[in-house]
């Protein structure tokens, strides 16, 4: 079954249209731009207009190119912006109005396992993985094995809503790196351990971004970039390079790479450190696959729409 899934982030939609036989996906094509919906919601916890209207040029483009590619399915999920913001109607209510598309608006809960799924599409061979999903509104931690999801949690820790609460100038102070990490710390203190010997796989733009770079390649190649390892020393030496330059400065980098990143990168690598620092990770892989692979999954009615049922408890110890 040929299938579309959209991912709704805080920062990015994404789109993947893809062939889906049984729990095997082949990518066709897929999209990556910024509509930055989150902007502002976490000041005034309203979705604004110029932020929605972004979104749906976007969804009317990812619509259109869907029926051009004979998706025989189209699905969109939007996660933290939207669940937490106030007027999630001024974008749902539209989307259906003027383009006939219902938006899935998960939990977080939902969202990580989601993406657990999708990435462990990538990862077959593995016998239990974690996930770590660094998005614009929330990052979310997934452990599990091809029998289900153990352990998944979903914190309001994102690179749109960091920058908003402690980088309104940019570079910027120390101090302001400092509390940022203080909070990040704080958010994170109640989470496990988590068994470090299973693979650490990290999806969405801060890591995948990283790893492009780390790579040396001028633009985003998914194949080049899928299972690349990240050493959490090479994390806190881009942190210490970022928190001297301006956004300009960051795009410049690598320009088709950190476009619509450039301002938050900095703050979903403060994130991606404080989480292998709390695991006491050495790295971890990049993964393009993430939340849209699993709902393309979902999609083409390979896996049950209540995803308690494939929940199961980590054993003790």
């Amino acid at each position: 079954m040929r299938v579309a899934a959209i991912d709704i982030g805080t920062n990015t939609v994404l789109l993947l249209i893809a062939e889906v036989q049984g729990d095997r996906l082949l990518p066709l094509h897929q999209e990556q731009r910024f509509g930055r919906l989150g902007q502002g919601v976490e000041r005034s916890g309203r979705l604004q207009e110029a932020a929605v209207e972004r979104v749906l040029r976007i969804l009317r483009d990812y619509a259109r190119q869907a029926r051009a590619w004979g998706a025989e399915r189209i699905g969109a999920v939007a996660t933290s912006a939207v669940r937490e913001a106030s007027n999630p109607e001024a974008l749902l209510d539209r989307a259906w109005q003027e383009l006939g598309l219902h938006i899935e608006v998960l939990s977080g809960e939902e969202e990580a396992y989601w993406s657990f799924l999708g990435v462990r599409s990538a990862f077959p061979e593995a016998g239990g993985l974690i996930v770590l999903d660094i998005g614009g509104g929330s990052t979310e931690l997934i452990q599990g094995t091809g029998e289900g999801v153990g352990f998944r949690q979903s914190l309001p820790l994102g690179c749109v809503r960091l920058t908003e609460r402690f980088f309104p100038i940019q570079p910027p102070e120390p101090e302001q790196i400092s509390a940022a990490r203080r909070w990040i710390g704080a958010t994170l203190a109640s989470l496990p351990r988590f068994d470090v010997r299973l693979p650490l796989i990290g999806v969405a733009g801060t890591v995948t971004s990283l790893a492009a770079l780390e790579a040396g390649l001028l633009r985003y190649e998914a194949g080049r970039i899928e299972r690349y390892w990240i050493a959490e020393e090479r994390v806190r030496d881009w942190i210490r390079r970022l928190g001297a330059m301006a956004p300009e400065e960051v795009l410049a980098l690598g320009p088709e790479i950190l476009a619509g990143r450039a301002d938050v990168w900095l703050a979903g690598l403060l994130i991606l450190e404080g989480v292998l620092e709390h695991l006491q990770a050495p790295g971890l892989y990049a993964s393009d696959r993430g939340l849209r692979y699993g709902w393309a999954l979902r999609l083409a009615g390979n896996f049950p729409s209540d995803p308690q049922v494939a929940f199961f408890d980590l054993p003790s110890g």
